[in-house]
């Protein structure tokens, strides 16, 4: 191979190795949702701000509601229950961005039934 033809290789190498860097998509994951703190009766979430997001959409089983900064309490969900939160990042037109990566969380368990077992519950009437 003579010089010339060797530059021109190099050359149309470099050129389509720059042009695949540039096209290759950004591999950019989505920020998570977190879980911060479980509790019988709650369970607190929270998130990074996403840039050009005015409120957020948080969602789970058929229920959704709106805020207006990161983070969420659900006050809702019972004892023992598992739930997969959403969160979609909305602009200030109420557009959709991309959505954040889900989280799941289950609420501490119910306390077991009070143990009746030998004691008598009696009730009193007394009609006057």
């Amino acid at each position: 191979m003579q010089r010339n033809q060797l530059v021109i290789l190099v050359a149309a190498l470099a050129a389509v190795a720059s042009s695949a860097v540039q096209a290759a998509p950004a591999s950019a994951t989505p920020p998570a949702v977190d879980v911060v703190r479980v509790t019988r009766v709650s369970v607190s979430l929270t998130w990074a701000a996403v840039p050009g997001a005015h409120s957020y959409r948080v969602g789970w089983d058929d229920e959704a509601t709106l805020v207006g900064s990161p983070g969420y309490t659900d006050l809702t969900i019972p004892c023992g229950t598992e739930r997969t939160y959403g969160v979609t990042p909305l602009d200030a037109a109420g557009q959709p961005l991309d959505a954040l990566t889900p989280a799941a969380a289950e609420s501490v368990p119910c306390p077991p039934p009070p143990d009746l077992h030998g004691h008598h519950v009696f009730m009193f009437y007394y009609p006057w």
